[in-house]
């Protein structure tokens, strides 16, 4: 059952590519993959991943996780193995987010250096793209290579018109921790605490 699952895998986020197909990720490198819209799924766990937060899949078969250590790593075979990337953070810095705009140009979220990671290789490599200290950020949305915004502590949202070589601090109407944006279309929502 899907409760089962649930329990199973303590998921701390979701990918689906369509209604059918999908994978949690949580806990203690807990991943749940499905083709029947979770009605059945295929379970595994390895604790050296450790807390996976995040997951994102450019296409069917490409895709990335970050972790509450600060790893990121990358699957070619739609999460059926994973590969550790370069991510340079330290195990106090976590991924809270990670996005591509297409298979090589992809940004994260780093919480605990209030930091954004960017790649230009697919997400085998990542530097740092954030003046320090910026904000604590939860999570990020691209719209395309150039242009995104943040969301992160205190209310904070940034955004960047040139790729994330500098960020403006946006007005907020809120100084609660925001954790999490939904974008349809042209409109973004910010939600929280």
């Amino acid at each position: 059952s899907r409760r089962q699952h649930l329990l199973f895998n303590n998921p701390l986020a979701l990918h689906m590519w369509d209604e059918q197909r999908g994978i949690s990720v949580g806990n203690t490198g807990s991943m749940l993959r499905t083709t029947d819209g979770f009605r059945t799924a295929t379970g595994s766990s390895n604790p050296t991943y450790g807390h996976l937060n995040c997951v994102f899949f450019i296409n069917d078969t490409l895709g990335w996780v970050g972790t509450q250590s600060g790893k990121i790593y990358r699957s070619t075979d739609a999460g059926v193995s994973w590969t550790l990337m370069v991510s340079g953070q330290s195990t106090s810095n976590y991924i809270t987010a990670i996005q591509f705009v297409d298979t090589e140009i992809g940004y994260a979220s780093c919480y605990g250096g209030g930091k954004v990671l960017k790649s230009i290789d697919g997400g085998l490599t990542w530097t740092s793209i954030a003046p320090e200290p910026l904000v604590f950020i939860r999570d990020l949305h691209f719209s395309d290579a150039l242009r995104g915004i943040a969301v992160g502590h205190a209310g904070h949202i940034i955004r960047t018109t040139d790729g994330g070589a500098s960020w403006t601090f946006m007005p907020s109407n809120t100084t609660y921790n925001l954790q999490a944006l939904a974008v349809q279309g042209d409109h973004m929502v910010a939600c929280g605490w």
